[in-house]
């Protein structure tokens, strides 16, 4: 069930927030007293109901990579909640914190379907780490198509319902070798802000309609989440 934030009740059951960011990202999934955050950046974020929601829990951080647009709100969140680790390596990231700040989890390795190899990283985009969430939700960060060809082949993408937009809808993702390979894909969300700086791309979104595959935007609906 796709829904807004205000409409759900909390510690029912789980559930895997899109925030309405702009152009960037930042989902996290809330779960029996834990969230996992899947990068922090945008524009803008609702910062105060994010931290509201998990300031009591176990907060659990993975960037997919250093973008400005998924990691600019990773301090003033660390900074206002403090039950935080970071499932990638501190090393990897390009953040002006405290080392108190940059704790590593322990316990969680991080949970990526695919990490590019240092030889395999020319841009930061290439870098992108690709996560799957509860076997039904694909986050690709910016995983551009030259990737999708080495990540789409994997069968822990045969029960994916739903895919975040690869790169906020841009060119540069969603190609149709990765559509062909997502048999049960339901709908598809863009985390961007249309009118600044056109994404989802109209031939994005030509493709998905060829694909019968529906394009929910965060631009015209809000802060979504979706009931796992």
């Amino acid at each position: 069930m796709l829904s807004q934030p205000s409409q759900i009740h909390l510690f029912e059951k789980n559930y895997y927030f899109v925030w309405d960011v702009g152009q960037g990202l930042w989902t996290t999934h809330y779960s029996k007293g834990r969230c996992v955050h899947y990068d922090m950046g945008g524009e803008y974020a609702p910062l105060n109901e994010i931290i509201h929601l998990c300031q009591h829990s176990e907060n659990i951080i993975h960037i997919t990579h250093a973008d400005k647009d998924h990691i600019n709100f990773v301090k003033p969140f660390v900074k206002s909640v403090k039950n935080h680790c970071f499932a990638n390596s501190p090393q990897q990231l390009h953040f002006k914190l405290k080392k108190k700040d940059l704790k590593k989890c322990r316990e969680l390795a991080n949970s990526a379907i695919y990490v590019p190899t240092t030889k395999q990283k020319k841009a930061l985009n290439d870098t992108s780490q690709v996560f799957i969430i509860n076997e039904t939700i694909l986050n690709p960060g910016d995983s551009p198509k030259s990737r999708e060809m080495r990540w789409a082949q994997k069968k822990s993408l045969n029960r994916i319902a739903v895919l975040i937009l690869g790169h906020h809808g841009s060119l540069t993702s969603t190609s149709p070798y990765l559509l062909k390979k997502l048999r049960q894909l339901k709908y598809t969300i863009a985390s961007a802000r249309k009118a600044k700086y056109g994404h989802p791309h109209g031939l994005i979104q030509i493709r998905l309609q060829k694909n019968k595959t529906p394009v929910i935007s965060t631009n015209d609906w809000g802060s979504l989440v979706i009931e796992l």
